[in-house]
């Protein structure tokens, strides 16, 4: 399981605020360190190609969980 939500060390990830202030910096701080937007995840969250070493530690930081946005899960071989 866990290797499901750790996010790649590049590539499409999916950002989930955890937090009001989160939330309303999302968006900003992502782009901020290099994030291109891909589309809106569920809920309030935003799916992002990026780096995960340039966006873990100031989303982390502004209360923003970074995610793998690879699908995947029960039942899947291989």
């Amino acid at each position: 399981m866990f290797l499901y939500v750790m996010p790649p060390p590049s590539g499409r990830m999916a950002l989930v605020p955890v937090t009001t202030a989160g939330r309303a910096a999302l968006a900003s701080v992502a782009i901020a360190h290099g994030a291109r937007l891909v589309g809106a995840g569920p809920g309030h969250s935003l799916l992002i190609e990026g780096e995960r070493a340039r966006l873990i530690q100031p989303l982390l930081h502004s209360g923003v969980l970074v995610l793998s946005a690879r699908a995947g899960g029960c039942g899947e071989i291989g």
